[in-house]
């Protein structure tokens, strides 16, 4: 009796570590409820996040916003990860930080593994060529040929797709991985490619270092609008709908336009969200 109990025993011992890997994974949000802490990875991307070399002090839009959006909630944010924008989902895939905390433009590609909050504001797309390049002046469909470049981020962002979808003839040509986005401005201005699908407030942050460097050769058509969101693991619906509740909440109290006032100014070149109301006079 005594050896078919320990027989009995050893089996279930033996069975345990089976059992073990099939108990659920916690989620994003039971976690982030768990230990009141929000893991934020990011990318520098002026105004909207923004990093000093020296200190390693953190600001912008999306900074401020995410710490206004957890003291709310009675979480902190935990400032885990510098990544790329082509890295991003992998850090998600291996359970490493809990949202993406800078801005980013949602696509298709992006929709298949992750999910987004509300739009926080919006960004028109211009095309920026050098200055003194007329070669492609009301006439932006020369530029869809392959002797002409385009400076990417990395394959698949945002400013790759709208480049293989609207110029595909054309090259396309990547900067160095966490190399800082105003690499790709400063590849068109020293000439290394012929031009850059960009926000304009991005590029115009840029000009204020480099004054002259670069025009938008579609000033008044940009050639996408694009909102700005906050990224999310996929299938984490709840974390999404505690995230969107506070956000809007912002939004509606007009914390979100002023964050722009002050890192972008009024002439920034964002698009800020219209009111989803009306009221009655």
């Amino acid at each position: 009796m005594k050896a078919r109990f320990l027989l009995l025993l050893c089996l279930m011992l033996a069975a345990f570590p089976a059992f073990a890997a099939d108990a659920p994974k916690e989620s994003t949000y039971d976690r982030v409820m768990r230990t009141k802490t929000i893991r934020c990875s990011y990318a520098v991307y002026p105004p909207t996040l923004m990093k000093d070399p020296n200190s390693g002090k953190i600001t912008g839009i999306f900074h401020d916003l995410i710490e206004e959006a957890a003291r709310l909630h009675g979480f902190k944010v935990e400032w885990t990860a510098e990544v790329d924008y082509g890295t991003i989902i992998q850090g998600f895939d291996t359970g490493r930080y809990d949202m993406f905390c800078a801005a980013l433009w949602p696509g298709p590609e992006r929709a298949q593994q992750a999910l987004f909050t509300v739009p926080l504001y919006y960004s028109g797309v211009g095309i920026f060529v050098r200055a003194d390049d007329h070669r492609f002046d009301g006439h932006p469909e020369k530029l869809n040929a392959p002797e002409y470049k385009f400076s990417i981020s990395s394959d698949g962002d945002i400013n790759d797709s709208v480049a293989r979808a609207d110029f595909p003839l054309a090259q396309r040509v990547a900067i160095a991985p966490m190399a800082p986005p105003s690499m790709m401005f400063e590849d068109v201005a020293n000439k290394k490619t012929d031009a850059v699908l960009a926000e304009v407030a991005f590029v115009s942050d840029f000009l204020k270092v480099h004054p002259g460097a670069l025009r938008n050769i579609v000033p008044a058509d940009p050639v996408r609008v694009f909102p700005n969101v906050y990224m999310l693991p996929k299938n984490e619906f709840q974390f999404k709908s505690m995230m969107d509740t506070v956000l809007q909440t912002l939004l509606y109290q007009g914390y979100v336009n002023k964050l722009i006032d002050k890192y972008a100014g009024t002439g920034g070149g964002f698009y800020k969200a219209a009111k989803p109301y009306e009221v009655s006079k």
